[in-house]
């Protein structure tokens, strides 16, 4: 078997893989017929190869994975598998090794999924992935809200939101496509978190019962939807509220591009968790960054800014500011006489970004 061709059919299905002891046989990648699949019990992979095995086998799918990537690192180009009575032998090069198999006995937790071959599939549009991972950065880690961990998929929007903050990314109308269905749907940060990188090699998408399957050129990879529906409604109405206050009233902020991360990362250092506060005061040409700990070391940084509105000043979770400043602009709205959330928006208008503050108290 070619390792170059063998190698990144393992490293998908490896990440498919359970991490955990609880059902040992949910860490094995099985080898089956014509097909490399691995399950993690509530995602899975099944890949189509080019290679036919004589019998069915099951082997500890991090272990070969690794084994396979030393030697292609090592330069091996091809590598030899048998099949012995309960044991892997790989060989390569002047390498030789062997890998316990399951026993047949043991796989009764593994699931073997086939293709949803009457479900119809959506084809994604060329800068899917690329405009979903814009909304990435705000997607809800928290367990105990699963209906926030996803990126929600509408036909027109992208949203994300870990309650504290929310963020909408609209396609051009060239890129838009709509879910399965037609209707907003939660795509799992599961299976987004095991695709990793490799989900821009999904071409389209399918809905089948409660699993969400994505296609890639010769395989799928599928997880269980969330329970429960996504809560679109209230994050779309912040995102509003803080753009239509943004038109009539408050203050807009332009801070001076490059090193902004570094400043805003000084600042962090002393900041305290959970709620990483940073003070901002905004004057007629600058904005103050401070921090002040309880009973501890404080900072301050002044950035030049240029500034429309009244004077004043605000306090936010110094983490949420930057991943804005960063991942929307360096431009932003707020509104120094109420508690309205701070406002960011791409120049290109294809990202909105809405902050809750932090009581100035």
């Amino acid at each position: 078997v070619p390792t170059k061709e063998l190698l990144p059919i393992l490293q998908l299905a490896q990440s498919f893989t359970a991490k955990r002891d609880i059902v040992p046989a949910l860490r094995y990648i099985y080898f089956q017929d014509d097909t490399i699949r691995s399950f993690s019990g509530d995602a899975g992979a099944v890949w189509y190869s080019p290679w036919t095995v004589p019998a069915p086998f099951a082997v500890p799918g991090d272990a070969l994975t690794r084994i396979i990537q030393s030697l292609f690192d090592q330069g091996v180009e091809e590598i030899s598998l048998e099949r012995k009575e309960n044991s892997l032998g790989v060989r390569g090069a002047g390498f030789r090794g062997t890998l316990p198999l399951l026993a047949e006995t043991d796989r009764s937790g593994f699931i073997l999924r086939e293709f949803p071959e009457s479900t119809a599939r959506v084809s994604l549009a060329d800068e899917f992935w690329n405009l979903a991972a814009k909304a990435e950065f705000t997607v809800c880690q928290d367990e105990t809200k699963p209906t926030l961990r996803g990126i929600y998929w509408a036909p027109s929007v992208f949203i994300t939101t870990d309650a504290f903050r929310v963020t909408a990314v609209y396609p051009p109308s060239s890129s838009r496509t709509s879910p399965p269905g037609g209707k907003g749907m939660l795509i799992p940060d599961h299976l987004l978190a095991r695709l990793g990188a490799r989900r821009r090699e999904v071409s389209a998408v399918a809905l089948d019962g409660g699993l969400f399957w994505c296609f890639l050129s010769s395989g799928a990879v599928y997880g269980s939807m969330v329970e429960g529906d996504f809560p679109a409604s209230r994050p779309i109405a912040l995102i509003k509220t803080a753009r239509d206050g943004s038109q009539t009233e408050g203050t807009t902020v332009q801070l001076p591009e490059g090193m902004l991360d570094v400043v805003l990362t000084r600042l962090l250092y002393f900041a305290e968790p959970p709620t990483y506060r940073i003070d901002i005061e905004i004057t007629r040409d600058a904005a103050i960054l401070s921090v002040a700990g309880v009973d501890g070391p404080s900072a301050e940084e002044t950035l030049p800014a240029k500034v429309q509105g009244a004077s004043g000043r605000f306090s936010i979770n110094g983490r949420y500011f930057r991943d804005a400043l960063g991942a929307v602009g360096t431009k932003f709205w707020v509104h120094l006489a109420t508690t309205a959330p701070a406002y960011f928006r791409a120049a290109n208008n294809q990202i909105e970004h809405a902050v809750l503050r932090l009581s100035d108290v």
